[in-house]
């Protein structure tokens, strides 16, 4: 953060508030290691494969509707066609590091393991951990109505390697009834890890289950106080952040946006990149008393994306991934604000559902140059 004397150094926790009620939650360490939270702790999350830093996730309120997610072929599965399990094997050890995965060997050409839950009438994502001992298995996963006719909903056929991957596949849309999802062995030794079905559009972070479904709860991040570093007259809002996943955005989500109440609809908003779902692109905002004052359209949003909006009356200017957008001269800057939520959004209930690489403030109206620089 900047102020007008010089750099402050503080760390995450004082000057970001963030909370996730009663919920665990799971993400990969620096170490590329599965690790489940405890509630309200933020997640800093690490790709699993490269051990580069994600940044801070935040993501929606999901449900995990498969129980015994981790024992898959065991309590709660059906193992269906000559398929061998061996649950809690350790032969390798799971994406946490300790021995819950299940060895799946095929006997039959249709050997599967499976489990059936109730949906709702709404798309699903279906993900899974897979992995071999060595060289690779074709693995196929499929979504399908309990009862007959059996119709399927969602497929995918995916190749495991000796490295646990996590495949995924969006479903169409669901009826209010049991459906199943079968992991399919044609041939060879699969294992398998942490089976997920959830409704959404796309998947999010493995929800561990046991007995029973399990909710995770949204993640809320906002700095509760915009003392002393924060200037009404004119200021720039810088954000980056990776998306995590490909699909269309949440409406109206936002890596950062100083408003007047960390509850959606805010009266009075700065918003830097704020998502407008299937365009998937991104957008600068500015509420004075519930009345946009201007509607800046970017760029369509990359795989990672820096965004700058610079303020002042009648002098904003918002820059895309190094591209300078147009400016506005016509313009009231809100005052009526008193803290930034991070990976929310300022309009209605929806997270970014991504990674929050950075986030930075600078006390005054950045020249077109600087704009162009910081966000290249």
């Amino acid at each position: 953060w900047e102020n007008g004397v010089g750099l402050v150094q503080k760390t995450f926790a004082q000057i970001v508030t963030f909370t996730r009620t009663g919920s665990t939650a799971t993400y990969f360490n620096s170490a590329g290691v599965l690790t489940t939270t405890v509630a309200d702790e933020p997640r800093f999350d690490y790709n699993p494969s490269t051990l580069a830093a994600r940044g801070l996730l935040i993501e929606e309120a999901r449900t995990n509707l498969l129980t015994y997610s981790a024992l898959i072929g065991g309590t709660n599965w059906t193992n269906q066609n000559s398929i061998v399990v061996t649950t809690n094997t350790t032969d390798v050890t799971d994406p946490s590091n300790t021995n819950t995965a299940s060895k799946l060997v095929s006997g039959s050409a249709t050997s599967q393991t499976l489990q059936s839950a109730t949906l709702t009438a709404a798309v699903h994502s279906a993900s899974v951990f897979l992995r071999t001992l060595s060289g690779t298995v074709s693995v196929e996963l499929y979504v399908y109505l309990t009862a007959s006719p059996f119709t399927v909903i969602g497929t995918a056929t995916v190749t495991a390697t000796s490295t646990w991957q996590r495949f995924s596949f969006t479903t169409s849309t669901a009826t209010a009834t049991s459906y199943t999802l079968a992991v399919r062995v044609p041939s060879g030794t699969a294992y398998a890890f942490g089976a997920q079905l959830e409704a959404g559009a796309f998947p999010t972070s493995y929800i561990p289950t046991t007995t029973t479904a399990l909710t995770r709860n949204p993640d809320q991040a906002s700095v509760n106080t915009l003392a002393p570093w924060f200037n009404s007259a004119a200021g720039t809002l810088f954000a980056e952040f990776t998306r995590g996943y490909t699909g269309n955005f949440s409406n109206f989500a936002s890596p950062a946006a100083i408003t007047d109440n960390l509850i959606p609809p805010n009266t009075n908003a700065i918003a830097s990149a704020y998502t407008n779902g299937a365009s998937q692109q991104l957008y600068n905002s500015m509420v004075v008393n519930s009345v946009e004052q201007l509607t800046f359209q970017q760029e369509t949003a990359q795989t990672t994306n820096k965004v700058a909006l610079a303020y002042k009356t009648d002098d904003t200017q918002q820059f895309t991934n190094g591209v300078a957008e147009i400016a506005d001269t016509s313009c009231t800057v809100p005052t009526s604000v008193s803290q930034m939520n991070i990976g929310s959004a300022y309009v209605n209930n929806t997270f970014m559902n991504s990674w929050i690489r950075r986030v930075t403030y600078y006390p005054r109206r950045l020249a077109q140059a600087d704009g162009i620089a910081i966000t290249t």
